[in-house]
């Protein structure tokens, strides 16, 4: 070993990890990580059903349900963030994006709540885009074929609309809608509306275009496809504001037309025309990732509420046929209560993960692939600075959980490169109690 340092606490930002041969420190201090760097599962058998699994919904655009299975601490938010990672730098198009992955901890326990996170995590602003997108390209499209006679008259319509409007000189070109059908309105309308509104325009004058264009997509579709093209279309090509209001009002189940509402709206049928969107957006593929489905169970006060949750559940798979995809992470007595309570719902998933407590190899196997990542120089020993002794004390001091011994290795290498060590040995996993106090200090405890 090197000579120590003097034993003053090191600041957690000041710590130089050169002296264990590493660029910084490769293990996550909360066992998981937020950005997941693409380290393979510890299992290949487990690997290759991940990829397995991804390959099958990519090549068919038909849905799959995959569900990860272990207890606490054994690696199931690791699992998602891996799929996560692995769909999101899937090379496909250089210039589009065709897959889209949603990751959603702590489910709530109503589907349209559930529905709700997962739009929200999509964005409002990127659906408003794609809704405009669609609408002003359609447009276009009806303005260079003056001579058919479908173009030509919605084309009347949104003139006549236009000259009803208040604003009727927004526009200083000859044509007044000329600006609707310039390169910028095709590649970005959004900021094209929202410099009409910024003027003191209006762009509802485009509000039926625009349903009429969004009803190619979903008007067609029962019970409520053309209430939903209007909502969509008022929604696009309102202010911010009143986007804002048509979101919410939608997330919570209300269809308006203006101020007033018009229809209700379920999860299933939210979602089913999200992904319609989507789909016609250029999407092959949407992932809902799901971590923590045990608090599913937590949060029903009852279980005919949470038969009731897994029910809208599985109703939502079945109107999602094509072009999705759901991944769900549970502890294993949670998975066999939805088993229980209804069978249907567990049958919709036909592949799974199951994560049992690491061994020694296993420990082995995610050491030496992270410090691989950060490693100075290249080393005979891929454990390094870890010895074969400090792997064997952490795996029975985390009894096969991964997170522990995640967070446990973060705050070994920190103590062995604050104090000058270039190495983590047994002895020092059998201080970590009082090195992670010190570790405590140093990140600002008290």
């Amino acid at each position: 070993m090197k000579e120590k340092k003097s034993n003053s606490v090191v600041e957690i930002s000041k710590v130089d990890y050169s002296s264990v041969g590493l660029r910084g420190n490769p293990f996550p201090i909360a066992g998981l990580s937020t950005s997941q760097s693409p380290y393979p599962l510890i299992d290949p058998k487990m690997d290759k059903e991940v990829h397995d699994f991804i390959n099958q919904t990519i090549q068919s655009q038909e849905y799959c349900g995959l569900v990860v299975l272990g207890e606490f601490g054994s690696g199931k938010t690791y699992a998602l963030r891996y799929i996560e990672t692995l769909v999101e730098t899937l090379e496909m198009r250089a210039d589009a994006e065709e897959v889209l992955a949603i990751y959603i901890e702590h489910p709530r326990p109503t589907l349209i709540a559930l529905v709700a996170d997962v739009c929200n995590r999509i964005g409002r602003a990127r659906f408003r885009n794609i809704l405009l997108e669609m609408i002003f390209a359609d447009f276009a499209r009806v303005v260079s074929t003056p001579d058919d006679p479908d173009s030509a008259e919605r084309l009347k319509k949104v003139k006549a609309a236009y000259l009803q409007s208040a604003h009727r000189d927004l526009f200083a070109n000859a044509e007044p809608l000329a600006n609707l059908t310039s390169a910028e309105a095709i590649l970005n309308p959004a900021a094209v509306v929202d410099r009409i509104w910024a003027g003191g325009g209006s762009a509802e004058f485009l509000i039926q275009f625009g349903t009429d264009s969004l009803g190619l997509i979903v008007g067609r579709k029962p019970p409520c496809g053309k209430d939903v093209a209007r909502h969509f279309a008022e929604f696009a090509l309102s202010d911010d504001a009143r986007a804002a209001g048509f979101w919410k009002k939608l997330l919570l189940g209300d269809l308006c037309a203006g101020s007033k509402v018009v229809a209700g709206i379920s999860g299933q049928e939210i979602w089913h025309y999200f992904v319609e969107v989507l789909r016609h957006a250029g999407y092959k593929i949407v992932y809902l990732l799901i971590d923590e489905f045990e608090e599913s169970d937590y949060q029903q006060a009852k279980q005919a509420s949470l038969r009731g949750f897994l029910a809208d559940l599985r109703d939502l798979i079945d109107s999602n046929l094509e072009g999705f995809a759901l991944v769900i992470a549970s502890k294993v007595n949670a998975w066999d209560l939805c088993r229980a309570l209804n069978p249907a719902f567990t049958q919709r998933f036909s592949r799974s993960v199951v994560l049992a407590s690491n061994s020694v190899t296993d420990l082995k196997k995610m050491i030496s692939e992270r410090v691989r990542q950060v490693r100075l120089l290249a080393s005979n020993d891929p454990l390094a600075p870890f010895t074969e002794g400090a792997v064997a004390a952490l795996q029975k001091l985390s009894r096969g959980n991964t997170r522990v011994a995640v967070q446990a290795c973060h705050i070994l290498l920190w103590h062995s490169a604050s104090i000058g060590e270039d190495r983590v040995d047994e002895k020092m996993v059998a201080n970590l109690n009082d090195i992670s106090r010190t570790f405590y200090y140093a990140r600002g405890g008290r």
